[in-house]
């Protein structure tokens, strides 16, 4: 893909945002417009076509989510990605139902992160702006309609694959794994099944990028999805839930069986030996779980996630390398009923 086509829209009242995300795009030959508000913004569409906007969440006058909601309107084909440094799971849940792309964390220092979503968004708006000439084209020409319906199905399924998927791991996104955790929640409550959810964190990711380097970390990154795809059965599914975070959301399976499982990850991506060059690296992984059995009273899906990253967070704070279940934590709580 050529990105030098890209015309991205930047949107942020905090001049050094919109200065940062501008000059880290035009490196890569991204066509870049600034705008400090929403009214600025949407001036913008009335003289440019714009690929891809990257906008602040609050701002003075109109927030993201009704630029986003405009946006949307006057050309659906947008793709918009959230600023924020509102890092919660409600916030960036908000935004995704909202209609937003991807979401980017600030202050924004990883650089190639910026741009990693940003060639991602560009890819969907592009396939997004071709299946809508293949629809113009169907309603035009009945003598192309087999040929163009075969590309229309070939085109959504490649969109459907891009909304759910990781771009650098091939494994479900965030979105993706959000929605599965609560349809299974769901179904857990009504049939009583047992289960579990892992949420695993690579060690010291940092110090592994300064030393190897963006495409060493993004190869450490593809080694730890791999590890855990061979590790999972087909009913279980896995995600990379952002940075170096991944989860592993367990069907029928009781805490007890998720341990064995966990063990088995950490082990196997100890193991590994990532080659760069003339270089080795090796990494460890910290792994939290949270789960419930058949006789547990009726769970969330979020309060699985949220007591797994806490079991997650105990084994970084207890030496990292190491697996921690909700349940034998210090200070356990209880997890939440659903409604």
């Amino acid at each position: 893909m050529d990105i030098n086509s890209c015309h991205a829209l930047v949107v942020d009242d905090d001049p050094a945002i919109t200065e940062i995300v501008r000059e880290v795009l035009q490196q890569d030959g991204v066509t870049v417009t600034t705008a400090s508000n929403g009214i600025e913004a949407l001036e913008v569409f009335t003289e440019q076509v714009i690929d891809v906007v990257l906008t602040d969440i609050r701002m003075n006058g109109m927030s993201g989510f009704e630029l986003m909601k405009r946006i949307q309107l006057l050309d659906p084909a947008v793709k918009v990605i959230v600023m924020t440094g509102y890092d919660s799971y409600d916030m960036v849940l908000r935004a995704l139902q909202a209609g937003a792309y991807e979401y980017l964390d600030k202050p924004l220092d990883k650089h190639q992160a910026i741009t990693s979503s940003v060639t991602r968004a560009y890819e969907n708006a592009l396939l997004y702006r071709e299946n809508a000439k293949l629809l113009e084209r169907v309603t035009i020409s009945n003598d192309k309609l087999s040929i163009a319906n075969k590309r229309l199905v070939l085109l959504n399924k490649k969109l459907k694959h891009l909304a759910i998927t990781d771009s650098l791991t091939q494994l479900y996104n965030r979105r993706y794994i959000d929605q599965v955790i609560r349809r299974e929640a769901q179904r857990r409550n009504r049939y009583h099944d047992p289960l579990s959810v892992i949420v695993i964190d690579v060690d010291n990711f940092k110090r592994f990028n300064d030393t190897h380097g963006h495409d060493g970390g993004d190869q450490a990154l593809k080694v730890v999805g791999d590890a855990l795809t061979s590790c999972a059965r087909n009913t279980d599914v896995v995600g990379r839930y952002g940075g170096e975070e991944f989860v592993i959301i367990l069907t029928k399976t009781p805490p007890h069986n998720a341990r064995i499982f966990a063990e088995r990850v950490r082990a196997k991506i100890e193991a590994q030996v990532i080659q760069m060059g003339d270089e080795n690296g090796q990494i460890t992984v910290s792994v939290g779980i949270a789960g419930v059995n058949a006789d547990d009273e009726a769970v969330e899906g979020k309060s699985l996630l949220i007591n797994a990253d806490d079991a997650l967070y105990e084994a970084k704070n207890t030496g990292r390398n190491r697996v921690v279940h909700f349940n034998d934590m210090p200070a356990k709580g209880d997890l939440k009923k659903s409604a």
